[in-house]
């Protein structure tokens, strides 16, 4: 059984899949010739791509105005599971570079080509653990998003009124089986 949240949390995010975006993140900064910094030439790895989703995940319940203030020497700002792990300029490489698929083979049909590794990941996994109920309902969902984007979404009077719409089939007790973006 599972004995951990990293576990529970591993079962959708697999480091098959974390492998193969730190393969299209390489590729990326590789052909935009982006410098990784020294003394570490191997930033782009596993390890410090778990840091980076910890790091994110970690932010939606401590957000800081800026990323950067996690490495502050302020009691107020300073978050030691971050800075402990990894070093600011690594994990800004990472940010810099991270991609999910090569932008050699773009799809011109689909306006979300390039985080489309994403949902076909959570879809896959989530199928797999979740396929056995008996009720399902479908509902949309929006991602929170305030950059500019052609498939950014208004809904006034909603809780999140800018971002990306998705549809989701989620069963009875909530959980998502597929999502997919409209």
């Amino acid at each position: 059984g599972l004995t951990s949240a990293l576990e529970y949390y591993q079962l959708f995010q697999p480091d098959s899949f974390v492998e193969e975006v730190v393969h299209q993140s390489v590729l990326y900064a590789t052909q935009n010739n982006h410098n990784i910094p020294a003394p570490n030439t191997n930033t782009l790895n596993l390890a410090n791509y778990r840091c980076m989703e910890a790091m994110l995940l970690h932010g939606g319940y401590a957000p800081v105005p800026r990323r950067r203030m996690l490495w502050e020497d302020k009691m107020d700002c300073r978050n030691m599971l971050v800075a402990d792990a990894i070093r600011r300029d690594d994990l800004e490489a990472v940010m810099k570079a991270l991609h999910f698929c090569d932008n050699a083979n773009l799809d011109p049909q689909d306006g979300f080509f390039k985080v489309r590794p994403i949902f076909n990941n959570l879809n896959r996994n989530s199928t797999r653990w979740f396929s056995d109920q008996q009720r399902y309902s479908v509902d949309e969902v929006m991602i929170p998003y305030y950059g500019r984007h052609s498939a950014k979404q208004f809904i006034r009077g909603k809780p999140i009124r800018y971002g990306y719409k998705a549809w989701a089939i989620c069963t009875a007790d909530g959980c998502g089986v597929h999502f997919e973006p409209y």
